[in-house]
């Protein structure tokens, strides 16, 4: 009797603990760096008096889970960035202010994102979306002085991208559009980052 109350146990047991290991060999970290461009669009690129920004910089951290059943990566996208002020909102600033003026805007923010996975092979494509808190900053130098403005908003970022196996590690090329409500009584920061990068992890 007590020996066949401990072989009931011991497949009870079993019968739990092999769920919960399956499910944690399904769920892997997963690290991430990169950067890229940092493309400005819309009124912020160019607004109806063509004052705007350029095409800039930026560089990002990803921190994340990717879960095989199905194929989704849960995951922090950190990046920071900054655009340069156009030519024609330089020389508006400058004649405004009577003296050589630049402008330029930076960009640090975090997002929580949920992307999808398709593909088996060693190469697969992504498509995502998710939002956060983004800082920006305005720095409007004139006469050797650095004048900023802060404030904190709220984005949203939709994108996709593809992903190739090498080793241990996994390459990425992604592309996203990046909606920053607006600041400072101007237009909504909307830029495009175009990362190449390296993640660790996942597959």
């Amino acid at each position: 009797m007590v020996m066949a109350m401990r072989v009931r146990c011991a497949v009870l047991a079993a019968c739990l603990v092999a769920p919960a290991v399956g499910a944690a060999q399904s769920v892997r970290p997963m690290f991430g760096v990169g950067g890229g461009l940092l493309v400005a669009n819309g009124a912020y690129h160019s607004d109806q008096n063509e004052d705007g920004f350029n095409t800039g910089w930026h560089g990002m951290m990803l921190v994340g889970a990717e879960f095989h059943r199905p194929r989704v990566v849960v995951r922090v996208n950190a990046s920071y960035g900054q655009n340069g002020a156009g030519e024609k909102l330089k020389a508006d600033l400058s004649n405004s202010l009577g003296q050589p003026t630049d402008a330029k805007v930076t960009l640090l923010g975090a997002t929580l994102d949920v992307a999808w996975e398709f593909g088996r092979s060693f190469r697969r494509g992504y498509v995502f979306g998710g939002g956060g808190p983004y800082h920006v900053r305005m720095a409007v130098t004139s006469g050797g002085v650095t004048a900023d403005t802060t404030a904190t908003k709220f984005a949203w970022n939709v994108g996709g991208g593809v992903t190739w196996d090498a080793r241990s590690t996994t390459l990425f090329l992604e592309v996203r559009y990046c909606h920053v409500a607006a600041a400072f009584g101007g237009p909504a920061v909307t830029v495009m980052p175009v990362s190449a990068g390296i993640r660790f992890g996942g597959r």
